[in-house]
């Protein structure tokens, strides 16, 4: 299967999501800001003419976990931030939108999703599992996105996340170190990154899928 419609490439999401989630805690002015560049950044990396303002180059052409899961994430918590009479909302709503489904399609037998989402031979990766938990479960909390088929697919991903993935000492395990800046950020440097347990870009991913959980 195609998963690549609605993705985003690489450390992408993640540059979009810096302008997000730094603007949540600034004014109205900065958090207009950072959805009108998070919008860039997003509209280049997904390829959408109808976004794209000007080029944005992506870093590399896969779909990595939690480079995807800082951009659901960040969209999620500018639409939460955003007034509701924001111009480009509609826009980052069809973005956030997008976003969701394609990862809706990824998802694993398991419930995980991959270090690269869109590669059957990757290994279930639990930080982007968990922004994307929250993210979804967000979305259907505010009526942002259908509770079928998304419900379900957060439901299915918290249960194997939490059973699988933490261990006794409430550690979260397969949590993907990110890659070197010299590294050529193939598909093998991604597929052969180090995996840690306890790191906090998985204990923070397990924290925010329990809160979004919490209030669905």
């Amino acid at each position: 299967m195609d998963c690549r419609k609605g993705l985003a490439p690489a450390d992408v999401g993640r540059s979009a999501a810096g302008y997000v989630l730094r603007s949540h805690e600034m004014t109205a002015g900065y958090t207009d800001s950072g959805a009108y560049y998070g919008l860039l950044i997003f509209a280049e990396a997904t390829h959408d003419a109808a976004l794209r303002d000007r080029a944005v180059q992506a870093c590399a052409p896969f779909c990595w976990g939690r480079g995807n899961g800082w951009a659901l994430a960040g969209m999620t918590e500018l639409l939460l931030a955003t007034r509701q009479d924001y111009p480009r909302r509609d826009q980052l709503m069809a973005a956030y939108c997008r976003l969701a489904k394609g990862l809706l399609d990824c998802q694993d037998e398991t419930g995980m999703w991959r270090q690269l989402v869109d590669d059957p031979d990757a290994w279930p990766e639990s930080s982007g599992t968990g922004m994307f938990i929250f993210g979804l479960a967000t979305g259907v909390e505010q009526g942002w996105l259908p509770e079928k088929p998304c419900a379900k697919a957060v439901e299915r991903a918290w249960r194997a996340l939490a059973n699988d993935y933490v261990d006794t000492e409430g550690r979260v395990k397969e949590v993907a170190c990110g890659i070197p800046p010299d590294a050529h950020r193939t598909r093998d440097d991604y597929l052969a990154t180090k995996r840690r347990i306890g790191d906090w870009h998985g204990q923070l991913a397990l924290l925010w899928a329990a809160t979004a959980l919490e209030r669905l």
